[in-house]
């Protein structure tokens, strides 16, 4: 349990880094104490994809697989994976880097866990990009997903529970954990279906109403969100050392 700092969850990324850098500042994000954990999708759609290094280096940012990080990974030995990533899935950042750049950046895509388990004030909080599997506890979801890669697909790619929650307004809760936090699906404004809370709001959908957001969770010491606009300009970058 972080005792010293705050520890924040932050939604769908997405190459928006110059954003995220100006919501630390707006946050007062404390490099020292502080703790930002990311549900994963840090790469493709917005523009700056290949700072994704610059954070995954940083001893006080963690990270989870998102579906977008797994298509990296895949297309290294996929083609129709490689083609869907590029053309379709904001993937076209990957051709303007060298080759060297690339195995560096899947190397540290490869090394990311799948969940994240976080100690609080208020309980145990769960991290995972997409979605828990139904029927199942925390801890033991935490324990398949380490063993089976269908149950680690799901939990990247599923909107399983958010189409039923639409369809017919059910779902379950989620035994032995607080809550779980997830993105992947883009919402307006950060909701919870029963103890999953959705957190992804459209970072790089600049031009899509309703998203173009940023959210961050603070979990540690009290629960509370913060939104940041993505769709104003910033320039504020930091210049991190590795």
């Amino acid at each position: 349990m972080n005792l010293e700092g705050r520890d924040y969850i932050v939604g769908d990324i997405h190459g928006m880094f110059s954003a995220l850098d100006a919501f630390l500042e707006r946050v007062q994000f404390d490099f020292d104490k502080d703790r930002l954990i990311s549900v994963g999708d840090l790469i493709d759609r917005g523009s700056e994809s290949e700072r994704v290094l610059e954070y995954i280096n940083q001893p006080w940012f963690f990270a989870i697989t998102g579906n977008h990080e797994l298509m990296c990974l895949e297309a290294a030995h996929d083609k129709n994976t490689y083609k869907n990533w590029i053309y379709h899935n904001g993937g076209a950042w990957w051709n303007a880097l060298d080759e060297s750049k690339q195995q560096e950046i899947r190397e540290a895509l490869s090394k990311l866990p799948a969940v994240i388990e976080i100690a609080t004030n208020s309980g145990t909080i769960g991290v995972v990009h997409a979605d828990i599997t139904t029927r199942t506890s925390w801890d033991r979801f935490t324990k398949k997903i380490a063993e089976d890669k269908d149950i680690r697909h799901f939990a990247a790619w599923s909107r399983a529970r958010y189409d039923r929650h639409r369809a017919v307004g059910e779902t379950e809760t989620i035994q032995g954990v607080k809550f779980v936090v997830v993105g992947h699906t883009p919402v307006p404004k950060c909701f919870d279906i029963g103890n999953i809370r959705y957190i992804d709001t459209g970072a790089a959908y600049t031009d899509v109403k309703n998203l173009g957001k940023l959210t961050m969770m603070q979990v540690q010491p009290v629960i509370r969100v913060h939104e940041y606009n993505t769709r104003k300009k910033t320039k504020k970058r930091w210049a991190f050392s590795s």
